[in-house]
């Protein structure tokens, strides 16, 4: 054969190779496409999450890619709407049996201890029955035959948590702890989401709109929640904690394990409050906060009744969807003036007021030092803001106080200057920031600086001798 002839046969085999090539990568393609929803390049993309996008997960409300469906009926949550707490009667019931556990000589207790919940002041009294006998099977069955009978465990306690009360919905969690004769112990969880019009349970699916993205969801939440755990276990072991100290590519293990684990579930297992939805995973709770994917969010539209379904009406209160219910711990919420709204809120009388339902209690101190000054602090800023005049509208939030060396109250008072034109509508968005914004602080009632940072001032409200002054954390004084 001629070398001519050599290079055109070698020329063919390379053309037909290349031609199998292609069409092999094209099938793989396709196969992989159906398998995970997307392109392979996006899909490797996405591995590749590091320390700069994680923080504008963290930090930003995310333009998500949505699922391939119509859009046009779907109901939106807004962020000007309100929810209700159900006006339901909840009470604890503790069941024990097995043999007895003995601490010590007057401390006897039974092998398993189960305390569950029931409800009480449905109209329909059917549904409540219904639903007070899925939470006691529940909590119940949650023990085996097997673990009561099984000589090496010495106790099994199985307790309930109601996480969400509120929009004709109840979330409860479900624990159980067994503790071995050897020491060891283990914790399993389960969960009960139901729908109080007509005790139906609740799906994860349906949490979110028909058109969410619930894999990119997982993925960001995900994400965040293992960045915090990561970062909880470098502060348990070091003394000096510094972010770049962060082993990211951990993280991003750890977020495609329960993203996996998400996929592969037939049983997904989540609990919900009013501000986040709680994904069960064996790495841990994983918190999805639903205000950063508010457009996604359906679960105030589940069960929307155009009735009270309970026995004594809907209860007054209304509250800002994704925050907390506020009122029992606020001393004072409203305006003092045309263009002042003032809110002093108090964690003590919050905690009083909930704890003063089972059992009379002696008034917390704090109360007092709110109520006998409340007057003075409306009048003082009153003055003080007709003596500024600077021409705009004022929202005073106080949240706390403390004695200093002087003996003197010391009132921490934040304050964001707004325009006067739509003086409502523009407190109405700051007010509906803050309660968002204490869901995730811990119940303390604050203006979420963040999004305010470049009109809050944070102050000293200082009474001395019966008069108060204004002085900024840097100690420049305020009061003109």
């Amino acid at each position: 054969m001629s070398e001519l002839n050599k290079k055109k046969d070698n020329t063919f085999k390379l053309v037909i190779i290349y031609i199998i090539i292609a069409i092999a990568v094209t099938v793989f393609a396709i196969a992989f496409y159906k398998v995970h929803g997307i392109g392979i390049i996006e899909y490797f993309s996405n591995k590749s999450i590091n320390q700069t996008n994680q923080n504008t997960i963290t930090n930003e409300i995310v333009d998500l890619e949505t699922n391939k469906v119509s859009t046009d009926n779907i109901k939106r949550v807004e962020l000007s709407d309100t929810y209700k707490n159900n006006n339901l009667e909840i009470e604890d019931i503790n069941y024990e049996y097995g043999d007895e556990v003995y601490y010590d000589d007057d401390y006897v207790v039974k092998k398993v201890n189960i305390n569950y919940v029931q409800i009480s002041g449905l109209k329909d009294k059917n549904i409540e029955d219904e639903i007070n006998r899925e939470i006691e099977e529940k909590c119940k069955n949650f023990v085996s035959s097997e673990e009561v009978s099984n000589d090496e465990i010495e106790r099994i306690i199985v307790s309930v948590w109601v996480s969400g009360n509120f929009s004709n919905m109840l979330s409860i969690s479900v624990d159980k702890s067994v503790y071995y004769k050897n020491d060891d112990y283990a914790n399993y969880y389960d969960t009960i989401n139901l729908k109080l019009d007509t005790g139906e349970e609740i799906t994860f699916e349906e949490m979110f709109t028909p058109d969410a993205s619930l894999k990119n969801i997982i993925t960001q939440s995900a994400y965040n929640s293992m960045s915090k755990k990561v970062k909880e276990e470098y502060y348990d072991v070091s003394e000096t904690f510094e972010e770049e100290d962060i082993d990211y590519s951990q993280v991003e293990n750890l977020t495609y394990k329960v993203l996996n684990e998400f996929e592969k579930s037939n049983d997904i297992k989540f609990y919900f409050s009013p501000i986040s939805i709680f994904l069960i995973t064996s790495l841990g709770d994983i918190e999805i906060p639903m205000f950063s994917f508010y457009e996604y969010i359906n679960i105030f539209n589940l069960a929307v009744s155009p009735n009270s379904l309970f026995e004594d009406g809907d209860v007054n209160a209304d509250t800002y969807v994704f925050g907390e219910d506020y009122s029992a711990g606020m001393e004072f919420d409203g305006k003092i003036s045309d263009y002042i709204y003032l809110t002093v809120y108090n964690y003590e009388k919050l905690s009083y007021e909930k704890s003063n339902e089972e059992q009379e209690l002696e008034k917390p101190e704090s109360m007092e030092v709110f109520e006998e000054n409340l007057e003075k602090i409306k009048n003082f800023l009153i003055d003080y803001e007709e003596k500024l005049d600077s021409g705009k509208g004022s929202f005073y939030n106080i949240n706390s106080y403390y004695i200093n060396e002087e003996n003197n109250i010391v009132f921490d008072c934040q304050k964001i200057e707004v325009e006067k034109e739509d003086f409502d509508q523009n407190i109405g968005e700051i007010y509906q920031n803050t309660v968002r914004s204490n869901a995730y602080v811990e119940l303390i009632f604050s203006i979420p600086s963040k999004d305010y940072e470049n009109t809050i001032t944070h102050n000293y409200l200082t009474l001395k001798e019966g008069n108060f002054e204004m002085k900024e954390y840097d100690n420049v004084i305020l009061d003109v």
